[in-house]
């Protein structure tokens, strides 16, 4: 009876502990970050926008035809048998493996290639703040230093859409950022 009776007082502790311990200041939530877009306009800023639009130099498809030019992010890719690479009713009928597989790059492979936007946006808010006349720091006061950055970030979104029509035809193209 007194091992019985010694649980019901633990049981009750506990949770007259657990009650009294919440709060509604539990449910708050603190900003944890007070960044907005004119961080961008900082020289660290403009610096981190601009080495981060380097991920799309990674994107790449493989040098061979077919449905597996849409390997992306693969060094090297090929086929380990020929059935792909030779007329084959297996892969290539709208049933096959290259029917199956180039449907679905409205599924996984939508997000890849597609993925390309956001980078464009980010270059085009880089070229915009340079020629603007926005940036700090280095990028003001270094002109040769800031026409190279202002360079790679056109090179990068110059690839973006030559990775993107090669890939899925013509595409909106936007020079602008968001």
């Amino acid at each position: 009876m007194k091992a019985i009776m010694k649980k019901y007082i633990i049981i009750i502790l506990l949770s007259s502990i657990g009650i009294l311990s919440c709060s509604d200041s539990f449910l708050e939530e603190k900003m944890v970050s007070t960044i907005t877009q004119d961080y961008f306009n900082t020289e660290k800023g403009l610096e981190q926008l601009i080495n981060g639009t380097y991920d799309a130099l990674r994107w790449k498809y493989g040098w061979e035809e077919g449905s597996y030019m849409f390997h992306v992010g693969s060094d090297a890719e090929i086929r380990g048998d020929n059935s792909w690479d030779i007329y084959s009713p297996t892969v290539w009928t709208p049933a096959g493996g290259a029917g199956n597989y180039t449907n679905n790059l409205m599924g996984y492979y939508a997000k890849q290639l597609l993925g390309g936007y956001p980078t464009v946006n980010n270059c085009n808010r880089a070229i915009e703040t340079i020629r603007e006349g926005k940036a700090m720091g280095r990028f003001a006061t270094d002109k040769q230093y800031a026409a190279q950055r202002m360079s790679e970030a056109l090179f990068t979104r110059a690839w973006v859409y030559y990775m993107l029509n090669t890939s899925l035809g013509d595409v909106h193209m936007t020079l602008k950022s968001n």
